[in-house]
């Protein structure tokens, strides 16, 4: 068989789960003798995977990685594009499981985004014995295992932070100005915020604070905004109580229309498109 998904489980996880916390929507193995292919944003959340037998190359749009066997893992956003190639003649396979979870791409920049994660052999016998307890829970569906998977993603993520460096105490506090942007625009994530509303929080021109926060946070004041709104966005859509309509008004958009057009330059596709990736 070229590609096998025999050992590989799918899971069925609550509408609450899914809004509120870190969830499973597949686990087990996967078997490649030849070159399995994504175009991206054809499931939701993330792939976390490790190389069990075999060795080859994962492929993305920023570059090729090498797969082989070790205390490593591999991080995969599935909004992108994506190849898993066997070495010639040799078999790949991989363990590990999908996940997703509120704001799921916000850690995934906090974390340093996607890609090869060095662990010690410690974390990765953690992380072998979680894909062996979830892999158990998977297949009983109650409020208690989809409370316990959350706990032990929490605790993966825990592990690949540290395995990056992002836990270490480095950290220069912002500047006032720039902490009283940060505090509101985070107490209102779904505001429209403009230029003078931020400028009169702040006590500081607009020019200064764009300056100001570039300086302190790596990233545009734009960017920033943007960022916060869209991680609102994916965590409406993850409500099926909710149209499409009502996520646009909700993230003070005027008009349906308008807001698809939004998420679609941000994202690469409409929301109706991505609300049923992540269904999958």
């Amino acid at each position: 068989m070229a590609v096998s998904f025999t050992e590989l489980r799918q899971t069925s996880t609550s509408e609450l789960a899914r809004r509120a916390w870190w969830h499973l929507l597949s686990v087990g193995t996967v078997w490649r003798d030849e070159v399995e292919r994504y175009e991206g944003a054809d499931k939701a959340g993330l792939h976390l995977f490790w190389v069990q037998r075999g060795s080859g190359w994962l492929e993305l749009p920023e570059g090729r990685c090498a797969l082989k066997a070790g205390p490593r893992c591999w991080l995969v956003d599935l909004r992108q594009p994506r190849s898993y190639v066997p070495s010639a003649g040799r078999r790949l396979v991989t363990q590990g499981f999908r996940f997703s979870g509120p704001l799921v791409h916000g850690w995934l920049e906090l974390l340093g985004g996607a890609g090869e994660i060095g662990l010690s052999v410690e974390a990765m016998e953690r992380l072998r014995t979680m894909h062996r307890v979830l892999l158990r829970q998977s297949a009983k569906a109650s409020r208690l295992n989809e409370w316990h998977t959350h706990e032990r993603l929490t605790e993966m993520w825990g592990d690949l932070m540290a395995a990056r460096g992002v836990l270490r105490d480095g950290t220069v506090a912002a500047p006032e100005p720039v902490q009283r942007v940060l505090e509101a625009v985070l107490a209102r994530p779904a505001h429209h915020w403009q230029a003078v509303e931020l400028a009169e929080l702040a006590r500081v021109s607009y020019s200064g604070l764009r300056v100001m926060f570039r300086r302190a946070r790596g990233e545009t004041l734009h960017d920033f905004l943007q960022t916060v709104r869209l991680d609102q966005a994916y965590a409406l859509l993850a409500d099926a109580r909710l149209s499409v309509k009502q996520v646009a008004a909700q993230i003070d958009f005027r008009s349906e229309t308008y807001f698809t057009h939004w998420f679609r330059r941000h994202t690469g596709h409409a929301p109706g498109i991505h609300r049923k990736a992540q269904r999958g």
